[in-house]
């Protein structure tokens, strides 16, 4: 485990994916210089959470699922979107190798239609240790139109990653998907949970709203904290004010919307 539990990601330093979002980190690594320095990058900031399902609104939460599903708990509208899913796509685990190519195409069709992002080459966390790929197959046609990323790990699951083609969306592959996932570890719900990563910022979606409505997922509460560079601390003290300012022109540049999710977060962690 890299830099004692810590790992570089989009110019922060945040907790290892080994490290559960409900375990403690070592925060005293922050106060050393070496911390500072990574090879893949320069961070401008850390983030870690403390104060795990602490039962109160802090702002800042994890989406997940910590207890056996019953489908036979659900409405009947929401039930019924399950078998939906279920009867158009049958969704199995497979080997990344035999469908990289595949994988990789639908990421990009992702990104491009339904984000306007650039394509990408490969799958970012093909080469991580514990990845398990799903994929979901079309009933009809027998191909492969979405998939998931899941990341195994002793205390809990990291649903890393979910990407279906657009066009399928409305037969309810997400669904489909999720089910599979949840059947997969169902039995060992509430000695471990599903994790669908914390509250995001820059890109927000309904997706967690999706998780907790079907499939029974809930937020768990904690405080987030931000530890800074010394210059960063300085720019982020003088910007803070016009943090509302900032917020409304976000779209207009790259650089704004990152300046933007960080103000946020600070705003987050003082409440």
């Amino acid at each position: 485990m890299g830099m004692n539990g810590w790992r570089y990601y989009n110019h922060a330093i945040i907790p290892a994916v080994e490290i559960a979002p409900h375990k403690p980190v070592d925060i005293t690594a922050l106060n050393k210089r070496e911390f500072w320095k990574t090879e893949k990058g320069y961070p401008f900031f850390a983030q870690y959470t403390t104060d795990w399902d602490c039962g109160r609104e802090t702002g800042w939460w994890y989406i997940i699922l910590d207890h056996p599903f019953d489908i036979e708990r659900l409405k009947a509208k929401h039930r019924y979107q399950i078998k939906q899913g279920i009867k158009n796509f049958d969704v199995r685990e497979i080997a990344l190798n035999d469908y990289k190519d595949t994988l990789v195409r639908i990421l990009n069709e992702v990104r491009i239609k339904k984000y306007g992002l650039s394509a990408v080459y490969g799958i970012a966390s093909e080469q991580i240790e514990g990845s398990v790929y799903l994929g979901a197959f079309d009933r009809e046609s027998g191909k492969i139109v979405g998939y998931v990323v899941l990341i195994e790990h002793s205390e809990y699951i990291n649903l890393s990653s979910l990407k279906v083609l657009p066009e399928y969306e409305k037969r309810s592959i997400n669904a489909a998907i999720i089910y599979a996932v949840i059947k997969r570890y169902n039995d060992y719900l509430g000695t471990i949970y599903i994790s669908n990563g914390s509250r995001a910022i820059n890109h927000p979606t309904t997706f967690d709203d999706y998780l907790i409505r079907l499939f029974e997922f809930r937020k768990v509460y904690c405080r987030l904290h931000i530890r800074y560079r010394w210059w960063v601390k300085i720019v982020i003290y003088i910007l803070y004010p016009f943090r509302k300012l900032i917020a409304r022109y976000k779209d207009k540049h790259h650089f704004l919307q990152m300046l933007n999710g960080v103000l946020m977060m600070e705003e987050i962690s003082k409440g």
